[in-house]
């Protein structure tokens, strides 16, 4: 079998419904069978994702407006690790509550090795 190691685009989808209150724990998502660059759409209530890096203790907290689109690559995919923290509400500068949400996350596999340069997240 020949394998190409050139990039087809994302071959996995991954929906998931969180209804008011639910999160997911802080992670790094996979780096030997996924490649580069992350996608993920919003569908329904707006949420907050928080980023937070390993070697710092920086949290970044990010608004995800419903109908948005975000592209984890770089540190952001490989280093930072992102999750919702479960909650009703969320709060930047306004409170915001929340209401069901979908998560439509679109990845790449691949069977090639990781290469990336965030080994201690390998």
């Amino acid at each position: 079998a020949v394998v190409s190691t050139q990039s087809t685009g994302p071959n996995q989808l991954t929906v998931n419904i969180y209804q008011p209150g639910q999160g997911i724990p802080k992670h790094v998502d996979t780096h030997s069978i996924f490649t580069s660059e992350i996608l993920s759409v919003s569908l329904g209530s707006d949420v907050v994702m928080e980023f937070k890096n390993p070697d710092t203790g920086s949290v970044l907290p990010v608004l995800l407006p419903r109908r948005s689109l975000t592209v984890m690559a770089g540190e952001a995919r490989y280093l930072w690790h992102h999750g919702i923290t479960p909650r009703k509400t969320d709060a930047l500068q306004d409170v915001v509550e929340r209401g069901m949400r979908v998560s439509l996350t679109l990845r790449e596999c691949t069977p090639e090795p990781c290469t990336c340069k965030y080994h201690s997240q390998c």
